[in-house]
């Protein structure tokens, strides 16, 4: 059987794996024109710790991890306010419990697969026709193919869901949150135990460091003032609307603004790690 999957972030590689351990051939399609190497931290464990485990992954994700102690809530001079360890969720998970890059999750995966099946960087699913033994995939740049079986792995705003089902405001539901990650700069200290957070009037930032002094992961949430009032629907991973829907989340605001308002704190709080404050 031969298997075109649609994305090549975790769920794709993983896919492409296992297939393969079983005999099937697969090609992976994958929009961007590389390995992606931005995106959320992560918390890992559960299911998905456990596959990980069987596919010979968990020596390299106890290495590139980070083995958060606490969550601490900082103000903007980085002096702790409060916070909680996460022992817990340790002791729940019987010490299977990690937080690491997407990007580096992905790479690892992508590692396992790579020569062992199609991979293809640049390309994306145009167009999609079913026939009683095979699908006819149009792609948008290479021509038409055809395979036995089509998945889409292609996350939120999926190319393959949309191909099949419609457009997708016809089954999502905004639910008046906003949600932005980015890289940082590191913060100047081999490693640190603590993600630390801090509330600001528009919404919340999180500042975490990964292993290397190199890199820092932040991410900004924010929740719309009315539950009844929704914002523009974002059709793509990246886009302008994404600056437009969270500025309307705040009538006379923008996102400028809320950048220059947070980044004092963020600068602030960065500099307080630098310092060791923070582990007063």
């Amino acid at each position: 059987m031969n298997v075109l999957i649609s994305g090549a972030g975790i769920a794709g590689p993983t896919l492409a794996f296992w297939l393969g351990k079983y005999g099937f051939a697969s090609t992976l399609v994958e929009s961007a024109p590389t390995l992606r190497t931005s995106g959320y931290v992560i918390d890992f464990w559960g299911l998905g710790y456990d596959i990980a485990e069987k596919m010979g992954l968990l020596p390299d994700i106890a290495r590139i991890g980070y083995h958060m102690q606490e969550l601490r809530i900082v103000d903007d001079g980085g002096r702790r306010l409060s916070g909680f360890g996460v022992q817990l969720f340790r002791e729940l998970t019987g010490g299977r419990y990690v937080t690491l890059g997407r990007s580096d999750l992905s790479k690892l995966i992508y590692d396992r697969i790579s020569g062992s099946c199609e991979i293809i960087f640049g390309d994306s699913i145009a167009g999609l026709r079913e026939t009683g033994a095979e699908v006819h995939v149009q792609f948008e740049h290479g021509g038409e193919r055809r395979f036995d079986l089509v998945i889409g792995a292609d996350g939120l705003h999926s190319r393959v869901r949309n191909l099949v089902f419609g457009p997708q405001d016809r089954y999502e539901k905004d639910l008046g949150y906003r949600v932005a990650a980015f890289e940082t700069g590191g913060t100047g200290r081999a490693t640190s135990s603590s993600t630390l957070s801090t509330a600001l009037p528009a919404g919340r930032w999180a500042v975490s460091p990964f292993t290397t002094i190199e890199r820092c992961s932040c991410s900004y949430s924010t929740a719309e003032a009315s539950r009844g009032r929704t914002g523009p629907r974002c059709k793509r991973r990246s886009c302008a609307r994404h600056s437009r829907a969270t500025a309307g989340s705040y009538p006379g605001s923008s996102m400028p603004s809320i950048l220059a308002m947070t980044s004092t704190s963020i600068a602030s709080v960065k500099s307080a790690w630098m310092l060791g404050r923070t582990g007063a």
